[in-house]
């Protein structure tokens, strides 16, 4: 069921984009910002103010070469809040506090490792990130703490729907962070903070619709619409990885990287991620057959897969995440033709395909982005 827009949801709506604005443009005029996000400079007016006296701005001279008098200008006071992200879909699970301006300003060091249940990683993030709020020198503000999970989160029961975490004891996640920290606390599906950490750090992306597509070892997608992560009536849009190709296996059974990195010898499996990448593509560049037929059957099945996206969503744009985006354009050519061979020339003609531009886990960037969305509707 929709929800109907009330006055409390428009203005939190409004703070929102007066906020992203300010966020992306540097110093900028409240002038220059009721053109930008078409709202009432009298809205856009008691917008700053609000978050002036929240602490999140702050008002900067114009320094510009032009006579007359100068406009005042407002600027993002990144440092004045932070936020505690966990990172729990990782392999490695990691912690770090983030600022308004979604900079890491620290990564929190914790004995956490890939062994263990959902619940005990979660125990020893926030038992790291305990200590060091309680360090933590004055001068910001702590907001909240966003949890980036390997699945949807069911609130009612506890659980996170993931194959990862099927045999785990459903528990209160956000009771027992909540509990423990004393902040509000949020978490969704990784796939689905990545994409809004796309969509956060390309301002062309924020109000058109994006497909977000992460392939890796598992296979996840996600839907951006007017500059937010569409969920659908049960969080499941964009999620094309358990879609079964023609009544066969699943699309992650399909094109998962596990089956890439089954041509490399052990001892290149040993190597950590970065080195496997640089190798993969070297052998690829270099037209080393086997992987050649691999990169060429997963567009094939990929293409498939995605232009019913496509078809159905029409976005302006398809990013692509994980680990084959080491290839580069090597995977998306073949991909570009798999989709122009089955999408109308209408579907196809614009169509935007793209690499994700993100050299850190971008779960933690949304984590972070999430919880600053929240903070500012309940300003």
């Amino acid at each position: 069921m929709h929800r109907r827009l009330n006055v409390g949801m428009v203005k939190a709506q409004n703070r929102s984009l007066v906020f992203r604005h300010i966020a992306g443009a540097g110093a900028v005029s409240r002038l220059e910002l009721s053109r930008l996000t078409r709202l009432s400079l009298g809205t856009v007016s008691t917008i700053v103010d609000e978050l002036i006296d929240a602490g999140a701005l702050r008002e900067v001279k114009d320094t510009g070469a032009a006579v007359g008098r100068k406009p005042a200008l407002v600027a993002l006071e990144p440092g004045a809040k932070k936020v505690v992200c966990f990172d729990c879909a990782a392999t490695t699970p990691r912690c770090v506090i983030k600022n308004l301006a979604l900079e890491t300003e620290r990564e929190l060091r914790s004995e956490v490792t890939a062994d263990g249940s959902l619940k005990k990683k979660l125990g020893r993030l926030m038992e790291s990130a305990a200590v060091s709020l309680e360090r933590m020198p004055p001068g910001g503000e702590c907001i909240g703490v966003g949890i980036s999970l390997p699945g949807p989160y069911d609130h009612t029961g506890g659980r996170v729907m993931s194959n990862m975490t099927a045999a785990e004891t459903p528990f209160d996640m956000i009771g027992m962070v909540s509990g423990r920290l004393g902040l509000p606390v949020y978490v969704d599906h990784d796939v689905k903070l990545a994409a809004l950490a796309e969509i956060r750090g390309a301002p062309e992306l924020e109000q058109a619709p994006v497909f977000y597509l992460y392939l890796d070892s598992g296979v996840g997608g996600a839907l951006c619409v007017n500059g937010r992560v569409y969920g659908g009536h049960r969080d499941f849009a964009g999620e094309i990885g358990q879609m079964r190709i023609d009544g066969g296996p699943t699309l992650e059974e399909l094109i998962s990287f596990d089956r890439v990195l089954a041509l490399l010898s052990p001892s290149e499996r040993g190597l950590d991620e970065a080195a496997q990448g640089e190798l993969l593509a070297r052998r690829l560049s270099e037209g080393d057959r086997a992987l050649v037929g691999e990169i060429r059957r997963v567009a094939a099945a990929l293409g498939r897969a995605l232009s019913f996206a496509v078809c159905l969503c029409d976005p302006a744009a398809v990013v692509i995440d994980g680990r084959y985006k080491y290839f580069g354009g090597a995977f998306v050519g073949p991909l570009r033709v798999e989709l122009d061979s089955l999408l109308m020339a209408e579907h196809r003609a614009g169509l935007d395909i793209r690499l994700s531009s993100y050299r850190e886990r971008s779960p933690l960037v949304g984590a972070a982005a999430m919880v600053i969305e929240e903070w500012l509707k309940h300003l």
